[in-house]
């Protein structure tokens, strides 16, 4: 009591609990609104207890994650951090706790009104001591007005890109962003965001979101029932040789003495019937049995209006399905993934999509499925500014593989698959949008894209379709893997360059980025 008599504390030091807000459950969710008036991981909450708990003038300092440097759900901590003095930063990283999955940073933050200040951060990121990182000298102001409001770390290439874009991508963010942030308002908004599309220029700024829609898709709730390979593709391979193991391992468990058919129909019928007695799960959650033999492939070109929306009436019926890619393939990938769309399939997904109960599914943006788009794999890599963007050719994609599609031709999708998959865009991503390892949807909206000029485009359609054939060439195992990483670390050389002049930056002025991943 005698110390709130007096004001607070002086000092209060911390390590709150990493626990994320999925992890915490809804009876405490509603207490935490109840006693801050929002909900957030819970280090935002410690955080805003520290502050109250300071007299003015008071210190405090915590080690937490460091997601709130750059995530949107952040922004107010942020600006929180910015109504006081903002003393230092320093960034962990992954190294500082064995026992920690999450990269962490350190705060100290007097209460007390804004003065004309200057942070020193620190990257410590890979580093042993604070000795050992780089330290930098910040004026408050620059992330009062930074990209994003974020907390980027000052290198010279980001004080670069912030002064080149920070002014008019916040005006975009701020006059565009509550139009486009769900495809549902997007769709409202459609007149509007129609006529701002049709008045873009050559050297225009926009975002990503202003140029494309898309999202998450469907979760079958069932891939067993639905979800096959094509034939003669390495996933086939693989089922060939799990599928004797996994009925082995059901005959043993329930006392059965069943046999693998040597029909490939048969086995379908064996594997449904054996889910349907014993549990989805008998064989592993989503575990995909059926192998898909050509002649079962529906041609997606041929297919009319009414096939797409309601189903396929007849035995060729699969369509290509994108279940996301795990090896984090860039430019192309060979999908082996099929989803048999007939009629009956499609009316049970549909009609069911949503509701609750084991093995329903959930049916998100139909509007888009048979589009060619782009997506990306979900984990940007910690030591590497790549984010790995691919093309999608015209199917159903699922929930693992979050869809962006065009809707301008003035920034058309190859445009955007090159920009995305530059070293440029991963480092422009993770120091402003997102410094965590997942590459989410909103975040990638926000994305910064200059409109190309004809000659632009020229040049990075050439680089593209060099990239395509590479990728395709690999796959059809016409090259080895060390000759598409040097014809792909060639192209990647041209897009960097590229990129660079495109957001009016010179390459040459800054340290290189590092070496791309395939």
């Amino acid at each position: 009591k005698d110390i709130f008599d007096k004001g607070g504390f002086d000092i209060v030091i911390g390590n709150p609990p990493y626990v994320s807000t999925k992890e915490i459950s809804e009876e405490e969710k509603e207490k935490l609104n109840l006693a801050f008036g929002f909900v957030d991981d819970l280090y935002h909450h410690f955080i805003i207890c520290g502050f109250n708990l300071l007299k003015n003038d008071g210190i405090l300092s915590m080690i937490t994650s460091d997601t709130y440097f750059t995530t949107l759900t952040k922004r107010s901590l942020r600006k929180k951090f910015l109504s006081y003095i903002l003393l230092q930063l320093i960034h962990w990283g992954h190294d500082i706790f064995a026992s920690a999955l999450v990269s962490t940073a350190t705060f100290i933050c007097q209460k007390c009104h804004r003065k004309d200040s200057i942070i020193t951060f620190h990257d410590v990121k890979g580093k042993k001591t604070i000795e050992e990182g780089k330290k930098y000298l910040i004026p408050q102001d620059e992330y009062s007005n930074s990209i994003n409001g974020c907390f980027y770390v000052p290198t010279e290439l980001c004080l670069g890109l912030n002064n080149r874009l920070a002014e008019t991508h916040n005006k975009i963010v701020e006059e565009w962003w509550a139009k486009i942030e769900t495809s549902r308002k997007i769709a409202s908004n459609a007149k509007t965001l129609d006529a701002y599309r049709v008045n873009l220029k050559e050297g225009d700024v926009t975002i990503i979101g202003l140029v494309t829609d898309g999202g998450q898709g469907m979760a079958t709730g069932n891939n067993g029932r639905f979800v096959g390979v094509k034939t003669n593709t390495r996933m086939s391979f693989n089922i060939i040789e799990s599928r004797p193991i996994k009925l082995l391992e059901v005959n043993r468990k329930y006392h059965l003495s069943y046999t693998l058919p040597n029909n490939e129909i048969e086995i379908w019928h064996l594997f449904d019937s054996l889910k349907e007695k014993y549990g989805n799960n008998i064989f592993g959650q989503g575990y995909v049995y059926r192998i898909v033999p050509d002649s079962l492939l529906a041609d997606c070109d041929s297919l009319t209006d009414d096939e797409k929306e309601y189903g396929i009436i007849g035995s060729c019926s699969f369509v290509p399905y994108d279940k996301g890619d795990k090896e984090g393939n860039r430019w192309y990938i060979e999908n082996p993934f099929v989803i048999d769309w007939s009629k009956n399939n499609v009316h049970f997904l549909k009609s069911n999509s949503g509701k609750k109960g084991n093995g329903m599914p959930v049916v998100r943006n139909a509007q888009f499925y048979f589009k060619e788009g782009f997506c990306w794999n979900n984990n940007l890599n910690e030591r590497y500014y790549a984010i790995k963007c691919k093309v999608k050719k015209a199917g159903i994609h699922d929930v693992a593989s979050m869809s962006l599609f065009e809707l301008t031709p003035k920034v058309p999708t190859y445009y955007l698959v090159t920009l995305i998959n530059s070293s440029l865009c991963g480092y422009f991503y993770r120091m402003f949008l997102n410094n965590t390892v997942n590459v989410q949807v909103n975040d990638l909206r926000m994305l910064p894209v200059i409109v190309p000029s004809k000659e632009q485009l020229l040049v990075c359609k050439k680089l593209f379709d060099g990239a395509i054939e590479t990728q395709k060439a690999f796959f059809k195992q016409q090259i080895n893997i060390d000759e598409r990483e040097f014809r792909l670390q060639n192209i990647q050389n041209e897009v960097d360059e590229l990129v660079f002049d495109i957001y009016g930056l010179q390459q040459s002025d800054y340290p290189p980025l590092g070496k791309t991943l395939y």
